[in-house]
């Protein structure tokens, strides 16, 4: 993915719209002024008409997600359209399994109410 956006352009950039590095990559600036990082794909699915359905994924906001990070977020999303999935539904996947493993017991939240109050009990 050669990419026609430097690091110096992408922090330059002021105009309202969307700007393709490549490879689905686009910095979209909005009204506002904020700029987000988005990756457009299709994963073969088709319209009605026959076209194929395109789809946006966000992949976080500038300066959080730097140039470099975001090209590397696109590739691993590549790879993963290359084997048949949804990188978005891949990603709310994980998403999900991460807070199915946080679920919060009796135990847990007795341990923590008592470790941050103790120190005010006589």
């Amino acid at each position: 993915m050669g990419g026609q956006l430097t690091a110096r352009t992408v922090a330059s950039k002021k105009d309202t719209g969307r700007y393709a590095d490549g490879g689905g990559l686009y910095l979209q600036i909005s009204k506002f002024g904020t700029k987000a990082w988005i990756f457009r794909y299709t994963t073969g699915e088709r319209t009605g008409k026959g076209y194929l359905k395109q789809f946006e994924m966000g992949l976080g906001s500038y300066p959080a997600i730097s140039l470099a990070t975001a090209r590397d977020a696109v590739i691993e999303h590549r790879q993963i359209l290359s084997n048949g999935k949804d990188p978005k539904l891949a990603r709310d996947a994980k998403q999900q399994e991460s807070k199915k493993n946080q679920v919060w017991t009796f135990d847990k939240c007795a341990a923590a109410y008592i470790k941050s109050h103790s120190q005010s009990w006589k």
